[in-house]
C-alpha cells in the first residue's frame, strides 16, 4: 500500500548484481501483444514507489512484519 491510498500487486523484485533491487511492474499479455497494467511514469515516482516496496520487503524478510 502506498501513500495509504493505493494497493500495488504482483511487483517483481529482483537483487541486482551490484546490490540494490530492481522492480518490475505487472503486464498482461493479449494474443502476442504484453500491455503494462501500472507502471510509474516518471522517475521521481518511481523512486517514491521503489523506496516505499523496498522498505516493506526488508521488513518482511527480515522478520518485523
Amino acid at each position: 500500500i502506498f501513500d495509504d491510498k493505493f494497493y500495488f500487486g504482483s511487483i517483481g523484485i529482483y537483487t541486482k548484481p551490484k546490490g540494490g533491487y530492481r522492480l518490475t511492474y505487472p503486464t498482461r499479455k493479449i494474443a502476442d501483444q504484453s500491455f503494462s497494467i501500472f507502471h510509474p511514469i516518471n522517475k521521481d515516482i518511481a523512486t517514491e514507489i521503489e523506496n516505499a516496496v523496498v522498505e516493506k520487503f526488508e521488513q518482511v524478510i527480515n522478520g518485523e512484519l
